[in-house]
């Protein structure tokens, strides 16, 4: 400690530069830890082919995060839907749930997201399908990139 005197005669101990560093050392409220624990991935890329003038896209196998982990993501993509006047639409929903998450047509394919406005907890998926007339017979692909954090960490997003 440094000791200071003060002109009325009263003394004051405080810490040097160098004792305050020491104590510093190493904390950071554990913003290092909670940063750390925060990955930005690119969604893997699920493909499917329209059948019989419909689509069914499933993310079962690869498209989602492993229990414990909440992914938030920032931009979705359904590239190879007709566009036009009368555009592809596919409605975007998690798991086999029939609550509508999102919507895209061939017009509208990409859209950004706030951090917490869609997001998959552990286990979960999607499944895109198509509505009504469906023209687009090539590929359709569901890509975009996301921020994964671990579960308990998930109101830090």
């Amino acid at each position: 400690m440094a000791v200071i005197e003060l002109k009325a005669g009263a003394r004051l101990d405080m810490l040097t530069q160098t004792e305050l560093n020491e104590s510093l050392r190493g904390w950071d409220g554990g913003l290092s830890a909670r940063y750390r624990a925060r990955k930005w991935l690119r969604y893997p890329r699920q493909l499917a082919t329209p059948a019989g003038g419909a689509l069914a896209l499933r993310s079962e196998a690869s498209g989602g995060p492993k229990p414990g982990y909440v992914w938030a993501f920032r931009r979705l993509v359904v590239s190879g839907l007709t566009s036009g006047v009368t555009p592809d639409v596919v409605n975007l929903f998690r798991n086999d749930q029939q609550d509508i998450v999102w919507q895209f047509t061939g017009n509208a394919f990409f859209f950004k997201f706030g951090m917490n406005e869609i997001t998959l907890e552990g286990g979960d998926w999607w499944r895109l399908a198509s509505v009504g007339a469906f023209a687009a017979t090539n590929v359709i692909s569901l890509t975009g990139e996301l921020v994964e954090v671990p579960a308990a960490l998930a109101g830090t997003l």
